[in-house]
Protein backbone atom coordinates (compact mmCIF):
# COMPACT_ATOMS: atom_id res chain seq x y z
CA UNK A 1 0.00 0.00 0.00
CA UNK A 2 1.12 3.17 -0.88
CA UNK A 3 1.18 6.07 1.69
CA UNK A 4 2.84 9.05 0.84
CA UNK A 5 0.57 9.79 -2.63
CA UNK A 6 -0.95 13.51 -2.44
CA UNK A 7 -5.23 12.48 -1.54
CA UNK A 8 -7.04 13.47 -4.89
CA UNK A 9 -10.54 14.57 -4.96
CA UNK A 10 -13.07 13.46 -8.06
CA UNK A 11 -14.48 17.37 -8.23
CA UNK A 12 -17.89 15.89 -7.37
CA UNK A 13 -20.13 19.01 -6.43
CA UNK A 14 -24.00 18.27 -5.77
CA UNK A 15 -27.08 20.91 -6.30
CA UNK A 16 -30.47 21.09 -5.16
CA UNK A 17 -33.30 22.95 -6.88
CA UNK A 18 -33.94 26.40 -4.86
CA UNK A 19 -37.86 25.46 -5.25
CA UNK A 20 -36.97 22.38 -2.87
CA UNK A 21 -35.14 24.41 -0.36
CA UNK A 22 -37.96 27.43 -0.09
CA UNK A 23 -40.36 24.30 0.54
CA UNK A 24 -38.31 21.78 3.31
CA UNK A 25 -36.23 24.51 5.08
CA UNK A 26 -38.84 25.54 6.98
CA UNK A 27 -39.96 22.12 8.07
CA UNK A 28 -36.29 21.31 8.93
CA UNK A 29 -35.76 24.27 10.92
CA UNK A 30 -38.68 23.37 12.94
CA UNK A 31 -38.49 19.83 13.35
CA UNK A 32 -34.99 18.84 12.83
CA UNK A 33 -35.31 16.24 10.17
CA UNK A 34 -37.12 15.52 6.96
CA UNK A 35 -41.06 14.60 7.42
CA UNK A 36 -42.42 12.83 4.46
CA UNK A 37 -45.85 11.46 4.18
CA UNK A 38 -46.42 7.77 2.81
CA UNK A 39 -49.36 5.93 2.48
CA UNK A 40 -47.44 2.31 2.77
CA UNK A 41 -48.22 0.84 -1.10
CA UNK A 42 -45.69 -0.47 -3.28
CA UNK A 43 -46.22 0.06 -6.93
CA UNK A 44 -44.81 -1.00 -10.40
CA UNK A 45 -45.72 0.68 -13.39
CA UNK A 46 -47.66 -1.04 -16.23
CA UNK A 47 -45.85 -1.13 -19.22
CA UNK A 48 -47.92 -2.88 -22.39
CA UNK A 49 -45.75 -5.95 -22.36
CA UNK A 50 -47.19 -6.23 -18.18
CA UNK A 51 -50.40 -5.51 -19.70
CA UNK A 52 -50.15 -8.23 -22.27
CA UNK A 53 -48.62 -10.76 -19.43
CA UNK A 54 -51.38 -10.27 -17.13
CA UNK A 55 -54.61 -10.07 -19.92
CA UNK A 56 -55.03 -6.14 -18.05
CA UNK A 57 -57.19 -3.99 -20.29
CA UNK A 58 -54.74 -0.81 -19.93
CA UNK A 59 -51.27 -0.81 -20.72
CA UNK A 60 -50.87 2.76 -18.28
CA UNK A 61 -51.23 3.63 -14.70
CA UNK A 62 -49.14 1.72 -11.65
CA UNK A 63 -50.63 -1.55 -10.16
CA UNK A 64 -50.60 -1.99 -6.43
CA UNK A 65 -47.74 -4.51 -5.67
CA UNK A 66 -47.96 -4.59 -1.84
CA UNK A 67 -49.98 -2.71 0.92
CA UNK A 68 -48.37 -2.71 4.53
CA UNK A 69 -50.72 -3.66 7.30
CA UNK A 70 -52.55 -0.93 9.15
CA UNK A 71 -51.22 1.84 6.70
CA UNK A 72 -53.76 4.50 5.63
CA UNK A 73 -53.86 2.27 2.27
CA UNK A 74 -54.84 -0.96 4.48
CA UNK A 75 -57.86 1.49 6.26
CA UNK A 76 -58.80 2.69 3.13
CA UNK A 77 -59.11 -1.18 1.20
CA UNK A 78 -56.09 -1.03 -1.20
CA UNK A 79 -55.23 -4.34 -2.43
CA UNK A 80 -52.27 -5.61 -4.23
CA UNK A 81 -53.04 -5.71 -7.94
CA UNK A 82 -55.50 -2.80 -7.98
CA UNK A 83 -54.56 -0.25 -11.03
CA UNK A 84 -54.14 3.50 -9.90
CA UNK A 85 -54.35 5.48 -12.96
CA UNK A 86 -54.23 9.04 -11.19
CA UNK A 87 -53.93 10.93 -7.93
CA UNK A 88 -55.42 14.32 -7.63
CA UNK A 89 -55.57 14.37 -11.08
CA UNK A 90 -52.28 13.58 -11.98
CA UNK A 91 -52.08 10.80 -14.94
CA UNK A 92 -49.54 8.18 -14.30
CA UNK A 93 -47.75 6.44 -16.91
CA UNK A 94 -45.21 3.85 -16.87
Amino acid sequence: MQTDAPIRSQGLGLAIPSALVQLAYPKLRRAGHPRRGEIGILVQGITPTLATGLGLSRDSGVMISGVSPASPADVAGLKVQDIVTSSDALRFKA
